[in-house]
């Protein structure tokens, strides 16, 4: 629970009520402008949390259980596609800063950009997660629409990402922010979003939060190509069970993978600048000057 002005009772901007649990029938709904959640337990004698409060910026985003590991996650894939400090990053749905409080201090001044429509999210993170020291040290920027079109024309980014953010919205944003990235990535960027697959694709057209959407492979990869993308997936396990789509720009490098061995290692191996021993050499211990690579036995 957190201390927090919650909206007029006539301007809260409610989410649709969406079932708590796949198990339950409980429903909730969230307001987006405040944080304001309200929850119908009438089938639980004993709920675990008041009928009604205001969620923090971890609650408000998913289960803070998986707060972290889905953030290492999102890191960990970033840096293992090539994100270094001197790249430029757009974070897309940016939020509670749960990947923004380790890219900000990780990326050089000025490098980090985030797009929220949330206002109130992002100013709680900063005061609870990193610190607006950091932020201005750091000389992070940030956009606070819902609309792609917000964003500073004249900004270029080597990497973007939307990490759980398609999964609630309509095709016609993951399609708005597919054309909008194209035109604000450098021609050796990436971007990379997270999204549901189905058979079919979502008819509605507006944010469904703390619902769900999906679109069709084939419906994402039409979009991705009229936008000037190579497309495809990524075998990179999400805590939360989305498909990882890459958007990659021509001069992009993606030969030092296949999709299955998409990992750190591989990319360590490929890439001269990620070690200290050259190519042709094995891994070495350089405490023990052993050599730690596997070889054949005999």
């Amino acid at each position: 629970m957190v201390e927090r002005s919650s909206c007029a009772d006539d301007a809260h901007e409610w989410s649709p009520w969406v079932p708590r649990t796949a198990e339950s029938q409980a429903t909730a709904r969230i307001c987006y402008r405040c944080g304001k959640y309200q929850r119908d337990d009438a089938d639980e004698p004993a709920p675990a949390q008041p009928p009604e409060g205001m969620a923090t910026h971890r609650e408000f985003v998913g289960p803070v259980e998986r707060y972290d590991i889905n953030a290492a996650m999102m890191f960990n894939l970033l840096t293992t596609l090539g994100l270094r400090g001197g790249h430029k990053l757009l974070d897309i749905g940016c939020g509670s800063l749960r990947n923004g409080r380790l890219l900000i201090p990780y990326l050089e001044a000025g490098n980090y950009v985030g797009f929220e429509p949330n206002r109130w999210l992002v100013e709680e993170a900063i005061r609870t997660e990193i610190g607006a020291d950091i932020v201005r040290l750091k000389k992070s920027r940030f956009f606070y629409s819902t609309s792609p079109n917000d964003l500073d024309p004249s900004l270029r980014f080597d990497y973007a990402f939307a990490n759980a953010i398609f999964v609630h919205g309509p095709l016609s944003l993951f399609q708005s922010w597919i054309t909008r990235t194209s035109q604000c990535l450098n021609d050796n960027g990436v971007f990379l979003a997270s999204f549901h697959v189905g058979d079919e694709d979502h008819k509605g057209d507006s944010w469904l939060y703390p619902g769900h959407t999906q679109f069709r492979l084939d419906t994402i990869r039409a979009a991705a190509v009229k936008a000037g993308f190579r497309f495809q997936t990524l075998s990179w396990r999400h805590p939360h069970g989305y498909a990882w789509g890459m958007f990659a720009k021509p001069a992009f490098d993606t030969s030092w993978f296949s999709d299955e061995t998409l990992s750190w290692n591989t990319r360590v191996d490929a890439d001269r600048s990620y070690r200290i021993w050259p190519d042709g050499q094995p891994w070495l211990d350089a405490k023990m000057g052993l050599a730690l690579s596997r070889t054949s036995p005999g």
